[in-house]
């Protein structure tokens, strides 16, 4: 019941987020409607993981909870140290275009930490399960991991391009430095690891999709602003 519901509302979920990122990225462009915009991006990620949650199909194992909680709170960790000492990202610091702070960092940053890696696995497992002739099958999950790792450091370049003019965070140098991106891959390389050695089960129709339409709006917005 559940798996036909999902495929019965995906469609219009989908519909519905196309046209919701189309709106927030023409919102956020205009000079008039942006500090609307920027005010409710929070809350529009709060959405987007509810709709995430609601589409996962399955009951988490209890490794999968352990898992998701592990990935909050090392990456929020991760963020707490790299904007407090500059060594981990480079020097930065955040805005306040995704909410409430706690030590210098948004709440928010923790469960986005979780639906990178969640999402960025499902990319990986969807984009190998279509690839033939892989000569060696054990390779299979460090491809998953090399993969899914270099999607989410694609993801937070298109990113960079915007975040400071949406008041989401600023590095002090001009340009965003190469350490922030190696020290993503690291990160993104250690959380996919996990995912593999914790066998979580991610079977989720919406997460690909939302992945790429977020990165689409990222995208478009560094070409309007």
């Amino acid at each position: 019941m559940i798996h036909t519901l999902h495929t019965k509302d995906l469609k219009k979920v989908t519909r519905f987020l196309l046209s919701f990122y189309l709106i927030g990225a023409i919102g956020m462009a205009l000079p008039w409607t942006s500090a609307v915009f920027r005010f409710l991006t929070p809350f529009s990620l709060l959405m987007c993981f509810g709709l995430l949650a609601f589409f996962h199909d399955g009951k988490p194992a209890i490794r999968s909870w352990v898992f998701y909680l592990l990935v909050m709170v090392v990456g929020y960790a991760a963020e707490v140290v790299g904007v407090a000492t500059g060594v981990v990202f480079g020097a930065y610091e955040y805005g306040q275009g995704l909410g409430v702070k706690v030590l210098d960092v948004p709440l928010m940053l923790g469960p986005n930490w979780l639906f990178m890696v969640y999402a960025s696995s499902m990319v990986a497992d969807s984009l190998l399960s279509k690839v033939d002739g892989i000569p060696v099958k054990g390779w299979h999950p460090f491809l998953r991991i090399l993969l899914g790792s270099l999607v989410m450091v694609a993801y937070d370049l298109i990113v960079e391009q915007v975040a400071p003019k949406l008041d989401l965070w600023v590095f002090e140098a001009e340009a965003v430095p190469l350490q922030n991106y190696l020290a993503w891959f690291v990160l993104a390389v250690l959380f996919h690891t996990l995912f593999r050695l914790f066998k979580v089960q991610t079977r989720n129709p919406l997460s690909v999709r939302l992945l790429l339409m977020q990165a689409l709006f990222f995208a478009i917005l560094a070409l309007l602003l």
